[in-house]
C-alpha cells in the first residue's frame, strides 16, 4: 500500500474523534476504514496528545484536534483555525492533499482510479483525473 492513507481533508481533520487514534496497535479509524499509522504521523499524534493533556487535562471533548475555546465543550475546531494553523507554510492543507494522491497514484503503480476513490474518499471521475495527471492521458486520448 501508498502513503496516500495520511491525505486526510479539513473536514475528516476537524472531526477526526480521540477514539479514532489507536495508538498501540498503530492503527486510525478514518471514513470507517481502519488504516496504519507510519511512524512519523504516530510520534506527531503522541506529541500532540502530551501537550493535549498538559494544557487541558480535563476536557471531555471527544475530538483528537481541540483548541483553547473547544476545549470547555464537545465542537470540533474550526476550519479557519486549521487554515491558521498552517499560516506561514509553504502549502495548505489542499496541496498536501493533493500531493498524497499524486503520490499513491504513483506509489501503486497501478491505474486504478477506483482504488484511489476509494482511498480518499473521492468521486470516481475526480480519481480518474489524478491517474491520467500521473500517467499523462488525457480525455482526448481516451475516444
Amino acid at each position: 500500500m501508498g502513503t496516500g492513507h495520511h491525505a486526510l481533508g479539513a473536514v475528516h481533520l476537524q472531526t477526526l474523534a480521540l477514539e479514532d487514534a489507536d495508538l498501540p496497535n498503530r492503527r486510525y479509524t478514518i471514513q470507517g476504514q481502519s488504516r496504519p499509522l507510519d511512524d512519523l504521523t504516530h510520534q506527531a499524534i503522541q506529541r500532540y496528545l502530551d501537550h493535549r493533556n498538559r494544557r487541558w487535562p480535563s476536557t471531555a471533548n471527544p475530538h483528537l484536534l481541540i483548541t483553547q475555546q473547544t476545549a470547555h465543550h464537545d465542537s470540533p475546531v474550526s476550519r479557519w483555525w486549521l487554515k491558521a494553523a498552517l499560516r506561514g507554510q509553504e502549502a495548505s492543507l489542499d496541496l498536501l492533499r493533493q500531493d498524497r494522491i499524486l503520490d499513491e497514484v504513483e506509489a501503486v503503480g497501478v491505474r486504478d482510479p477506483l482504488h484511489i476513490a476509494a482511498v480518499f474518499g473521492l468521486r470516481p471521475d475526480t480519481a480518474q483525473r489524478y491517474v491520467d495527471a500521473v500517467y499523462g492521458r488525457s480525455a482526448t486520448d481516451l475516444r
